[in-house]
């Protein structure tokens, strides 16, 4: 109890600073601006924004925006800018190319480059070879020459890339692609608008005059069946074996839950002058009338019983019901038991009282133990609840910022 009482302390502490730390964050105090001048930025073409309060007299004027931008580009500044990005545009124009004397692949036609101010655009002195998106349109060799217009609002600067290209095999593939599709797309349009049988469109019979055949493509198999099944396995097998351990975990604690009254009883009757052979009949009865016959400890002592009515020894019985109970308690009150048989041990009866007293020890750590855990997982949704708290502190700190 003193320690969950510390706990709640503790976490109400913890959000009691947390919220002094948030609020005296959230905002900023009146600072003098120095000299009454403002920094205006050395960056081109970015502004800086200013929230101030002014002053004069006994008057007051606050939340004034102001936004200051650095003086733009010369003409100067620009024509040496240009120069510099020259180099870098024609890398950049490669793309996956190695060399603009032999190119293999596609360029790349950008808008913008990195570090520069400028707007960039593309145009070739022959389409048929490089169109507007940058892509080679033929598979043969040639040489053209690219021009590369860059501009920054009214200044505009143009150089030209002579180009020398070979179209590599990639190339060769994709534009036979394209007008392979574009012949049947043709031919089935032609067909489509051809009086005749409307159910059925014909592919072209002939390309490049040789004779085509056609099959539906097969669809690939999807990797990810094989992968979700082996992960749905795993987490079968994890869940089998979760479930499997927590039914032995409540096995074990409905037996230790009931194994100090069953020490008790036995420790009774045998005080009595009843033999352990004749006392299980009568603890299973009691059982049967307070309808706990189905709990595992007396389920277990009532198959002892049949066990016992079949003929089995009692060292053999009280060994099994020792091995199948699987608590480290009831395989030593077995063991006692059992060695009672052998050598008709006197002292049981103290032996048993005294396990009597070290259940129920057991008994009450188990459930100051439990109520330890308890404690513990009630962690979590503390947790969520202060992240909660957090947030509603937070969001409105931050809205007031912004």
């Amino acid at each position: 109890m003193k320690e969950e009482k510390k706990k709640k302390i503790l976490l109400c502490g913890v959000i009691i600073f947390l919220g002094f730390i948030l609020y005296f964050t959230s905002g900023s105090s009146q600072t003098k601006i120095p000299e009454n001048r403002l920094f205006v930025g050395n960056k081109k073409g970015q502004s800086t924004e200013y929230v101030i309060d002014a002053k004069y007299g006994e008057k007051e004027v606050s939340s004034i925006e102001i936004s200051l931008e650095p003086p733009d580009y010369t003409e100067e500044e620009l024509l040496i800018l240009f120069e510099e990005c020259k180099e870098a545009s024609v890398s950049k124009l490669l793309g996956e190319n190695e060399d603009i004397s032999m190119v293999t692949r596609d360029l790349n036609y950008f808008k913008e480059l990195k570090g520069y101010p400028f707007s960039f655009e593309f145009e070739c002195d022959d389409p048929g070879f490089i169109d507007e998106k940058g892509e080679l349109v033929t598979g043969e060799i040639f040489d053209t020459t690219v021009y590369i217009t860059v501009g920054y609002k009214s200044f505009s600067e143009a150089f030209g890339i002579k180009i020398h290209a070979e179209p590599g095999q990639e190339i060769k593939e994709k534009l036979n692609r394209e007008r392979v599709v574009g012949l049947i797309a043709e031919e089935l349009e032609n067909a489509m608008n051809m009086p005749g049988d409307d159910d059925y469109a014909s592919l072209p019979e002939r390309l490049d005059g040789e004779i085509v055949t056609y099959n539906y493509s097969k669809k690939p198999r999807n990797p990810l069946y094989l992968v979700g099944a082996s992960v749905i396995c795993v987490l079968l097998l994890f869940a089998f074996k979760k479930d499997r351990e927590t039914k032995e975990a409540l096995f074990k604690k409905e037996i230790l839950a009931d194994y100090p009254l069953l020490l008790q009883k036995t420790t009774m009757y045998m005080s009595a002058g009843m033999t352990i052979r004749n006392i299980w009949p009568m603890v299973y009865e009691e059982a049967k009338r307070a309808g706990l016959e189905n709990r595992p400890l007396y389920a277990e002592i009532g198959f002892l019983i049949n066990e016992l009515k079949s003929g089995l020894s009692e060292k053999t019985v009280y060994r099994e019901f020792g091995e199948r109970t699987k608590t480290k308690e009831t395989v030593r009150f077995s063991a006692l038991l059992g060695r009672n048989t052998k050598n008709g041990d006197s002292k049981l009866a103290d032996l048993l009282r005294e396990e009597a007293e070290n259940a129920f020890t057991g008994r009450k750590q188990r459930a100051v133990k439990a109520g330890e855990e308890a404690g513990t997982k009630l962690l979590f949704p503390m947790m969520v609840l202060l992240a909660d708290m957090m947030a509603i502190i937070m969001v409105p700190a931050f809205i007031s910022i912004m």
